[in-house]
């Protein structure tokens, strides 16, 4: 059987999981080339709302419709904004 290398998802609570959401749409924002109003205007998330959720630490959750509107926005999934890894496993024989 040929080697995989796999990743571990990361074992958190709900707040640090909502902050690691939060922060990987901040980053596709950027990456993407917008601005957070940009984005913000888009969606129909209020400015303040989006400058909330992304700076609450995870206090202040991202909804699942909002983080769709986002994705939609950005150019990437829902999945890809939610999904969370630690550091990858060995390889498996």
């Amino acid at each position: 059987m040929p080697a995989r290398l796999g990743i571990t998802v990361a074992h958190m609570d709900s707040t640090s999981y909502a902050a690691a959401v939060a922060a990987n749409v901040e980053r596709a924002i950027l990456g993407a080339g917008l601005t957070v109003p940009g984005v913000a205007r888009v969606t129909g998330i209020p400015r303040t709302t989006f400058a909330r959720r992304l700076a609450s630490d995870g206090f202040s959750p991202f909804s699942v419709a909002e983080v769709k509107a986002i994705a939609n926005a950005v150019g990437t999934t829902a999945a890809a904004l939610t999904t969370v890894y630690t550091e990858p496993v060995a390889a498996v024989a």
